[in-house]
């Protein structure tokens, strides 16, 4: 006699999740945040990004190098050059109306990844370990559109 159904391990193996089957696919990044609010989320960075990159290069006079450089360990939001040809590592953080929030997001487990991040960047780009950097952070406030940036926020020059 044939059989009306799959084996059950096989029937099984083949049916989806009932959480991927509920989900579209770019909700499954990351968070999983309801797709509203992971794309406002997005464009918050992305607005906090281009208020900060026109901050350190009209007011700061960095030069942009790098934007969103990635690799598989992470992401390095801006990647610049000083006047003295040094290496600035920036990391920003925006947030609606809450400035400390965005401090508070810098943890030790970020400052450990963005010195990774960083010795990635350098081994990729076939640059000594000696090169004169530093780790800038930029906290942006979106509601008042107000940039706060501390130069040589993260001291870790001499570990990598």
């Amino acid at each position: 006699l044939p059989q009306k159904h799959p084996p059950k391990n096989l029937a099984l193996s083949l049916r989806p999740t009932p959480r991927t089957s509920r989900l579209p696919r770019p909700q499954l990044l990351k968070h999983n945040l309801p797709g509203q609010v992971r794309t406002q989320h997005l464009s918050r960075g992305k607005e906090g990004e281009i208020l900060a990159e026109k901050y350190l290069t009209q007011k700061v006079k960095l030069k942009i190098i790098e934007r969103n450089w990635r690799c598989f360990l992470g992401e390095i939001d801006f990647v610049a050059k000083d006047d003295k040809g040094g290496l600035v590592f920036i990391e920003v953080k925006s947030r609606w109306h809450d400035e400390q929030g965005a401090w508070e997001a810098i943890n030790q487990r970020k400052q450990a990844k963005l010195k990774r991040l960083a010795h990635a960047y350098l081994k990729n780009k076939n640059l000594p370990l000696e090169t004169p950097m530093r780790f800038d952070v930029v906290a942006v406030e979106l509601e008042s559109s107000q940039v706060h940036h501390i130069p040589g926020a993260l001291m870790f020059e001499s570990e990598l």
